[in-house]
């Protein structure tokens, strides 16, 4: 289990960020801005916002009253289980994932946004109107005096009992942290609706992997196009962020120096220059060949079939879920 600097954890803020996302409509392997917060989404798209409990239309400000909400309620349950377990623990209440959004209209979109950013990987861009994120903003984790008086051995328990085991491959999520987020969150531990769960991943990796023949044929048009464009290695367009992604990691990694002071990694400029102009050139062709294509209108048709299906075929199992999901957000 990772914990970042202020404490909060790193599965933490992906499930919320996860969520925040995808609410959002902001496609993996896509970071430029989308023209409208609320998205088009498939018959399985939709109960999966009622599982995680924030709705597609729901604005900033109730983003943020749901996020807040629930982040008191889950502190006030890990600080019930950890008394049960006989330690303190102090609610972090000030530690709330603060959902920001920039005002700003005068960052371009579309094609625009493209040719200054690339796919915003090593170029810096600004927050969009469309999307939110989690605000990094730092706070002093009031345990943090509890545990500077502890011994290392109940220092250990203490974190035992807070994120679980180490050994276990699931440590994070079978602590008092782990109950009170499946309590808060709507997602079911591993004992309940896990059959139905597994089901629904198979599903989306389907899609997004391409192994569904509509898709995969969708994909081949897509790269005959950037074959033309001179990218012949690419596959799909989330191939294309995620390449561009990976060289940059590894461009950071052997010429790149982290700043505490910047808190972000130094790289000389000439070569972050040559590798944000490779970037950009990549992320128009594939602008444009996604335009070209109707990549996503198609996209969309063939997985709200494909949803539709899937509901049909688990609809019981589905709307038991979303039940436990609603019940397990009353009275927040």
């Amino acid at each position: 289990m990772m914990v970042a600097r202020n404490g909060v954890p790193i599965l933490y803020l992906a499930l919320v960020v996860g969520a925040i996302f995808l609410a959002s409509g902001c496609a993996e392997g896509n970071t430029a801005p989308t023209t409208s917060v609320t998205p088009e989404l498939g018959e399985l798209d939709e109960i999966w916002t009622q599982i995680m409990g924030i709705p597609p239309e729901a604005n900033i400000e109730q983003r943020q009253a749901s996020a807040i909400a629930a982040h008191r309620t889950q502190e006030e349950m890990i600080a019930s289980c950890m008394a049960e377990l006989g330690f303190e623990y102090i609610p972090f209440l000030e530690n709330v994932p603060m959902i920001i959004a920039n005002q700003d209209d005068s960052i371009p979109t579309g094609r625009q946004w493209h040719e200054q950013y690339g796919y915003g990987i090593s170029t810096n861009p600004p927050l969009s109107a469309t999307r939110v994120v989690v605000d990094p903003t730092m706070h002093v984790d009031p345990n943090d005096e509890l545990r500077e008086l502890f011994s290392s051995a109940e220092l250990e328990a203490w974190e035992a009992a807070l994120w679980g085991n180490p050994a276990d491959d699931n440590w994070g999520m079978t602590g008092c942290f782990g109950e009170a987020w499946l309590a808060t969150s709507g997602v079911p531990g591993e004992s309940e609706f896990d059959a139905i769960r597994r089901e629904v991943d198979t599903f989306y990796e389907s899609i997004n992997s391409g192994l569904v023949p509509e898709i995969a044929a969708l994909n081949a048009d897509w790269a005959s196009c950037m074959a033309d464009a001179g990218f012949s290695h690419l596959t799909n367009p989330v191939s294309a962020g995620d390449l561009v992604l990976h060289d940059w990691n590894v461009l950071l990694e052997t010429y790149g120096e982290w700043s505490f002071d910047d808190e972000d990694w130094i790289v000389d400029s000439q070569r972050r220059t040559a590798f944000s102009e490779l970037e950009i050139t990549i992320a128009l062709a594939d602008y444009d060949c996604r335009e070209q294509t109707a990549y996503e209108q198609r996209h969309d048709e063939i997985s709200f079939v494909l949803q539709q299906v899937f509901v049909a075929q688990h609809r019981n199992e589905l709307e038991a879920w979303v039940a436990f999901a609603e019940a397990s957000r009353v009275g927040r």
